[in-house]
């Protein structure tokens, strides 16, 4: 699909990015372990 390292450009590129970038998750791969701590950062990300 897209390069990792292309999420570190992006990174680089967007002012204010908070990257995560993790090299064995990418959008659709995510364990269902994680996605808790996604909704957690997602909704203190949306108050700022």
């Amino acid at each position: 699909m897209v390069p990792f390292s292309h999420g570190h450009w992006l990174a680089e590129n967007i002012k204010g990015a908070e990257p995560k970038l993790l090299e064995e998750f990418g959008h659709f791969t995510i364990p269902g372990s994680k996605i808790s701590e996604l909704h957690t950062w997602l909704l203190d990300a949306g108050g700022r």
